[in-house]
């Protein structure tokens, strides 16, 4: 059965459908986030780019588990 969470990541929220359970799927947004905040505050980026590059961070970060 698949979970669905809710995060926020840089302030925009995503909702997140996957067979991996919530806490873990919770860990991966919170390390997302950390990421992006970091890279918003050195870098000169789009709001239409961070989302693009969060969602990118979210599939890439799946086979750290």
């Amino acid at each position: 059965m698949a979970n669905r969470v809710t995060m926020s990541i840089c302030g925009t929220e995503y909702i997140l459908v996957a067979e991996e359970d919530a806490a873990y799927m919770e860990k991966i947004g919170n390390m997302v986030d950390a990421e992006m905040q970091k890279l918003m505050d050195s870098a000169h980026m789009s709001r239409d780019a961070a989302a693009v590059l969060a969602l990118s961070l979210i599939h890439i970060s799946e086979p750290t588990r």
